[in-house]
């Protein structure tokens, strides 16, 4: 998520000061190469809740499914991290069907639920048997949090390749769901987020400075 929020930020800067407008598809077909894969970029390009592929030309699309995530996300941030490369490598060459067909089944029902605003129907769609299985012993907070949910809690899920992971919790509860996280986990920090409507954006700033007593 990092690295395309700064080609995000490059990209952006770079049509401000030439004067290209801002086309997030464009944008994405620029950004791809530096990226590899088009999903952390075209979210942050577009903001909101975004499907991404590629069409039969190999363009990347952006589709835009909704402005807000039915729960709320909190992150808890252990220290150290996975290396993108190391993470990847934890993965199998290959899956069954079964485990793709249950996992593909999930990312529908994600869709759905993200596009009802249901949270119970996003808590069901959380599971996945492709790579967090492969992937709980580099996020060291996952088996805890998910044997004994906070108050409020829809579910936890890795964010990214670990080792962060986030709990989702029903919005109404997500301040005591913090609370408790932070109570509990002493080892990481306990982050509130928030999804960014907007995506990537030049905003307008004046900085006054003030030298011998005259601005």
């Amino acid at each position: 998520g990092s690295s395309a929020a700064v080609i995000a930020l490059g990209l952006i800067a770079a049509c401000r000061v030439t004067g290209r407008k801002a086309d997030p598809e464009q944008l994405l077909a620029l950004g791809l190469p530096l990226e590899g894969h088009p999903d952390n970029l075209a979210a942050c390009l577009a903001g909101g809740v975004c499907l991404t592929w590629a069409d039969g030309n190999g363009r990347g699309r952006i589709a835009r499914i909704a402005d807000r995530v039915p729960a709320a996300a909190i992150a808890v941030v252990p220290e150290g991290e996975v290396g993108t490369a190391a993470a990847r490598a934890a993965l199998p060459p290959t899956v069954t069907h079964e485990d793709a067909a249950f996992t593909s089944g999930r990312a529908a029902l994600l869709g759905a639920a993200l596009a009802a605003g249901d949270a119970e129907l996003f808590a069901a769609s959380l599971d996945d048997r492709l790579h967090e299985p492969y992937r709980a012993a580099g996020a060291p907070h996952l088996t805890e949090l998910r044997e004994r949910s906070p108050v409020g809690a829809l579910g936890v899920t890795i964010s990214g390749s670990g080792p962060t992971v986030i709990v989702w919790a029903r919005p109404n509860e997500a301040a005591a769901c913090a609370a408790e996280l932070r109570a509990r986990v002493t080892d990481a920090e306990v982050l509130p987020l928030a999804v960014a409507v907007s995506g990537a954006a030049v905003r307008e700033t004046r900085e006054e400075t003030s030298r011998g007593g005259t601005t």
